[in-house]
């Protein structure tokens, strides 16, 4: 698609309506939770996936565009706490678990067992609350729990031919490491997040801990969850917190939003009971914030600042506590999971070019014309 048809297109968030739902689980007393989703960054239109994982400790796999289920990967024997794709191969994801493993699945090979497994240092805590992969896939890491003998919380890294691991950071946080975020084009470029009210920025390029730490970040509260984005034409990062705050900082730490009171000031417009998460649309240049109350209610608030106006409100998805979201840039679609069992895609039927509104605008009134026409000749 050229810049011109893309100039063209038009395209409002406040669009999004519910296209496709799937449940997990059939089970009325305890359902499966849905703890995280993921999308290909690059993939193809003809099979765009969907991976899901539940409380049951596997990991479902969906075509993108209608729900449709294919495939279940089980191996893991404890929650599975995250799960990325590769950046080169979208057959390729990865998955952390607090069973001490990290575990790469190729989609295309057909049957449950894993294509890798990872391991961390037998002499500390393996129990691993995030993964990721960096640009170019060359860099794997992953985020620990705080080890009770050693008192510490590790950032553990792989090279992903190997299946030692090859380093770690042992200094940057105090308690369970939540969060790891590789930036998304950038290899060098890494964050984390920490229950002990810390996110740390790092360039992977400078040798030692104490010398690749370029920030360290002060959220003031437990962090939930982190993600990269672009404000003012620089890399930023935001975080959200345990006490549903949320806040964005440039890489020289300068604070660009700061909101501590978005579930007080919509109090009577829109019921916020949690935060979920954060996306970036790239193409509008905006970062999105999505709150939800346990009821199952979503509302989508765009950040500007120390301001978040309402943008949309999606409706008849889910009936209970949202856990995750994925948005799919490609597509403009938007998926969520909760702990309802179901994954619902929402996405807007509205993508149409201004030429061609007009043209089916002519078409319209000309019909109706007709209609009027022949109704006037033979009125009975």
């Amino acid at each position: 698609m050229t810049a011109e048809e893309l100039t063209e297109m038009v395209w409002r968030l406040s669009d999004l309506c519910l296209s496709g739902k799937s449940s997990v689980s059939l089970k009325e007393k305890e359902p499966e939770y849905v703890l995280h989703t993921a999308s290909p960054i690059e993939y193809s239109d003809s099979s765009p996936i969907l991976a899901a994982t539940t409380s049951d400790y596997c990991v479902r796999l969906y075509n993108r565009s209608n729900l449709a289920s294919f495939q279940v990967l089980s191996g893991h024997t404890d929650v599975v706490t995250d799960i990325r794709f590769s950046h080169t191969d979208s057959n390729l994801l990865y998955t952390s678990s607090i069973d001490e493993t990290i575990r790469c699945w190729d989609i295309r090979i057909k049957g449950k067992k894993e294509a890798q497994i990872f391991k961390g240092y037998e002499s500390s805590g393996n129990r691993f609350l995030s993964c990721d992969i960096s640009a170019m896939d060359a860099l794997l890491c992953a985020g620990t729990e705080c080890d009770e003998s050693s008192k510490d919380a590790l950032i553990v890294f792989w090279d992903v031919r190997m299946k030692n691991a090859t380093g770690t950071f042992t200094d940057s946080h105090s308690d369970h490491i939540t969060q790891v975020r590789f930036h998304p084009s950038h290899f060098h470029k890494m964050a984390s997040g920490s229950v002990d009210g810390l996110v740390c920025l790092f360039d992977l390029r400078e040798q030692g801990e104490d010398n690749a730490i370029t920030q360290i970040l002060n959220a003031e509260s437990s962090v939930n969850q982190i993600g990269w984005c672009k404000r003012d034409g620089m890399d930023s990062i935001y975080c959200t917190t345990s006490i549903e705050t949320m806040y964005v900082w440039n890489e020289e730490g300068d604070m660009l939003s700061d909101l501590k009171s978005l579930r007080e000031d919509n109090e009577e417009s829109h019921h916020i009971d949690y935060l979920v998460d954060c996306f970036y649309d790239n193409e509008a240049d905006n970062l999105y914030l999505v709150a939800g109350d346990h009821s199952g209610s979503t509302h989508i608030f765009s950040v500007d600042g120390n301001s978040a106006p309402h943008v949309h409100s999606l409706s008849k998805g889910h009936k209970a506590t949202l856990r995750c979201l994925t948005w799919d840039q490609k597509s403009k679609t938007l998926v969520t999971g909760g702990e309802d069992s179901m994954v619902c895609l929402w996405k807007s039927d509205q993508v149409t070019s201004p030429k061609k509104k007009v043209e089916d605008g002519a078409k319209l009134k000309s019909k109706k014309k007709e209609r009027g026409k022949k109704q006037r000749d033979k009125p009975y």
